[in-house]
């Protein structure tokens, strides 16, 4: 309720504080679509998040603090891609998770395991 209060009014800046902490997927995606379309129109937010898929889905830049000191800025996409540790972890039906490396190596084993329908999600590190 209180959020979609400072949506209202269409504000210049808006600070946030993990707007979908502990928000259902659904409810989730109403807040990032409704924060996406009123970033469109203008307003810069401020986002706090723990959560990098949230922050990749919803920001143009990051800044990681540590102890309240900017440790790292910059855009999300780059920053994984320079962080990863080039695994993607499959989860698998009944809950076994692999981890691959991102090469051509892994690729039968995806194949194979989507072929047969065997896969449930897929985590980018």
């Amino acid at each position: 309720m209180l959020l979609a209060r400072a949506f209202l009014h269409e504000p210049e800046l808006l600070f946030l504080d993990e707007p979908t902490a502990a928000l259902d997927p659904a409810n989730s995606q109403h807040i990032h679509d409704g924060l996406r379309e009123l970033n469109k129109k203008g307003t810069t937010i401020f986002l706090t998040t723990h959560d990098m898929y949230e922050a990749e889905l919803l920001c143009d830049r990051v800044a990681f603090l540590n102890k309240g000191s900017v440790q790292l800025l910059g855009v999300p996409k780059a920053l994984r891609r320079q962080y990863s540790d080039n695994t993607i972890t499959v989860e698998l039906s009944g809950g076994e998770k692999k981890i691959l490396s991102k090469g051509p190596e892994s690729a039968q084993d995806m194949y194979d395991w989507l072929k047969m329908g065997a896969v449930e999600s897929v985590l980018y590190e």
